[in-house]
């Protein structure tokens, strides 16, 4: 099992590179959003502090980019930013690269919102191809659910799946965690954790303040042998709160 920290993207991701170093992850998860001028990150001093610090990086693009959305130009804006996302991360080395299951807009039929995903991410899939790195779709609850997720993976074979545990507590009555596992656990290649109270608020809460059974996420990830990388996406309370959360889920996995 590999735990990553995400790097806040307004701050120097040399230092962010340093940090997570510092603090004993084993990679860490390059976002290219909010304040980010990702045109121009130095991507040579990042590659070297990369090796330097002895980490790896997988790659996060903005939540709000939109692939499925009913407007073309939304979609198309999201696949021109997602091909320089890509370069970028080829450059510094990044193999595993996701995108959200995201659209603005909530009222198209299911029918209509898999067409324009399907097509987005066929566009994507063959772009990043090019670099050997996988794509893989993050499931974000409520705006998109498991069913939808489900024929997404059906009809796109190559697409991985990115699981992040907080977002598969919203909505439902209880976490869905190990409903992806059963369906999709050959295919779950990355995984997220914060906590939360469930309904509609994506709280990024450290581990145990919210309402998640983390002895119960345990025990399905161990169960599904996963032992792959896993992000602490934990936003609240600092980044004390973000090393406690990190060791609390090393102790129980």
């Amino acid at each position: 099992m590999k735990f990553g920290m995400m790097n806040n993207p307004a701050k120097d991701l040399r230092e962010e590179i340093k940090y997570a170093a510092r603090n004993k992850f084993d990679f860490i998860d390059i976002t290219l959003e909010g304040k980010a001028d990702y045109e121009n990150i130095d991507i040579n001093e990042a590659k070297k502090s990369l090796k330097k610090n002895n980490l790896f990086a997988v790659g996060h693009t903005s939540w709000y980019l939109s692939a499925g959305d009913e407007l073309k130009e939304f979609r198309e804006a999201t696949i021109k930013v997602m091909r320089k996302n890509l370069k970028i991360f080829s450059a510094l080395g990044i193999k595993l690269v996701n995108i959200h299951a995201f659209t603005f807009t909530s009222f198209l039929g299911e029918e209509k919102l898999l067409k324009n995903f399907i097509a987005s991410l066929r566009e994507l899939l063959k772009e990043a191809k090019k670099y050997n790195i996988d794509i893989m779709i993050e499931n974000c609850e409520p705006v998109t659910d498991i069913g939808i997720i489900s024929k997404l993976m059906k009809a796109l074979p190559e697409l991985k799946l990115h699981l992040d545990i907080g977002h598969a507590n919203l909505k439902y009555r209880k976490n869905k965690t190990e409903e992806y596992f059963k369906k999709f656990s050959k295919r779950i290649v990355h995984v997220h954790v914060s906590d939360n109270f469930g309904g509609k608020e994506d709280l990024h809460l450290p581990i145990g303040e919210g309402n998640i059974k983390w002895k119960k996420i345990a025990f399905v990830l161990k169960k599904y042998n996963y032992n792959r990388t896993i992000t602490l996406e934990v936003f609240k309370g600092g980044r004390k709160a973000l090393i406690k959360s990190t060791n609390k889920l090393r102790n129980l996995l």
